[in-house]
C-alpha cells in the first residue's frame, strides 16, 4: 500500500499532488448530511450516523491518475466521484466508481450507470488500492493494480474528485494522491 497521507519522494518528483493532508478537512467541502471526520491515523472516516452525502475537494481536475486506500465493512454503499460538478448531485453531474461487493450490476470498481466491471470483491475490513485514470473520454479503474473497468464516455471533461457517503454504511479513505496529467 501506499505512504501515510503523503506522496513518496519519487512521486513527488513526478507531480503527484496531496489532496487530504491527514490531518484536517481543509480543501474539502461537504454535501448533504455525512459526517465527515478525520479520524484513526489520519483516515478520512465517514460513521454510521447521519444521512447521505458526499465530500468535494475544491480543486478541479480534467485528465488525471488518483490514487487511494478504502476500507469498507462486508456490506457497503459507497463511491468515489470524479469529474463532477460543485453544484447537484456527483453521481449526476461527473462519475461515480462504485464500492459495493454485493451489487450484481455494478460491483466495486463499476463506472455507474456506464460500465460494469469485472468482479473485483475485495476482502472487507482490509485496506485497498484504488487507482483511477481519467483521460479526456478514458477511464480505467485497478483495484490493488488489477484493472477493473475500462470504459469510455463524454458526459463530464472536468471538475471535482470526491466521496460518497450511504446511511448506515461505513467506509474509510486514506492516502488521496493525484497527478494532474
Amino acid at each position: 500500500m501506499f505512504g501515510a497521507n503523503e506522496p513518496s519522494s519519487r512521486e513527488a518528483t513526478d507531480g503527484w499532488v496531496l489532496l487530504y493532508n491527514g490531518h484536517s478537512l481543509d480543501g474539502w467541502t461537504a454535501g448533504g448530511k455525512a459526517p465527515w471526520r478525520v479520524a484513526g491515523d489520519g483516515d478520512l472516516l465517514a460513521l454510521n450516523g447521519g444521512d447521505d452525502g458526499w465530500i468535494l475537494h475544491e480543486r478541479e481536475f480534467k485528465n488525471f491518475l488518483l490514487k487511494c486506500e478504502i476500507k469498507v465493512p462486508a456490506s457497503s454503499d459507497s463511491g468515489i466521484y470524479v469529474r463532477a460538478s460543485a453544484e447537484g448531485d456527483p453521481n449526476r453531474t461527473g462519475y461515480e466508481i462504485q464500492i459495493h461487493n454485493d451489487d450484481p450490476k455494478y460491483a466495486t470498481g463499476s463506472i455507474v450507470g456506464l460500465v460494469a466491471a469485472r468482479p473485483a470483491a475485495p476482502e472487507p475490513d482490509k485496506w485497498h488500492a484504488i487507482e483511477i485514470e481519467a483521460r479526456e473520454q478514458h477511464i480505467v479503474v485497478k483495484i490493488d493494480g488489477q484493472t477493473v473497468t475500462d470504459g469510455q464516455n463524454a458526459k463530464s471533461q472536468s471538475g471535482h474528485i470526491g466521496f460518497q457517503y450511504k446511511k448506515g454504511n461505513k467506509v474509510e479513505f486514506r492516502n488521496i494522491k493525484v497527478k494532474p496529467l
